[in-house]
């Protein structure tokens, strides 16, 4: 699988600068809940993203055409990230994705704490907990 990296854990367009004319992301803030991990789970929110649908605040996109709309399909996504970052073998990730929509329960429920002790950062945040 290779050696842990510096895993980012919210890869979100508001926590990129990206350079409109190449697409390339120029700047990631937001770190604080990054850690040290298999470098697959840099990719793992966008892979949970791009298979939900739409509810509430969460902008999934299973209810578009994804390949009319050039985005690639998960196990595409996935062969085309482990590549770029050299890796050999892709590893089941059955047990990464689970853990990745715990670890988002988890968030959340930390939002809603802040909402109900009334010191969210976010404005919205009540209507996102």
């Amino acid at each position: 699988m290779g050696p842990p990296c510096l895993v980012h854990g919210d890869w979100r367009k508001i926590t990129l600068f990206i350079k409109l004319v190449l697409f390339n992301p120029a700047a990631v803030i937001d770190w604080e809940i990054s850690t040290l991990g298999n470098p697959l789970w840099v990719i793992l929110g966008p892979i949970n993203a791009m298979g939900n649908a739409s509810w509430g605040e969460t902008r999934g996109l299973s209810e578009l055409d994804r390949k009319s709309l050039g985005i690639p399909n998960n196990t595409d996504y996935v062969e085309n990230y482990a590549r770029r970052v050299g890796m050999t073998e892709i590893p089941d990730l059955t047990f990464a994705v689970a853990f990745s929509f715990f670890r988002m329960a988890a968030i959340m429920q930390g939002i809603k704490k802040r909402v109900l002790d009334g010191n969210a950062s976010n404005p919205n945040g009540e209507s996102r907990a």
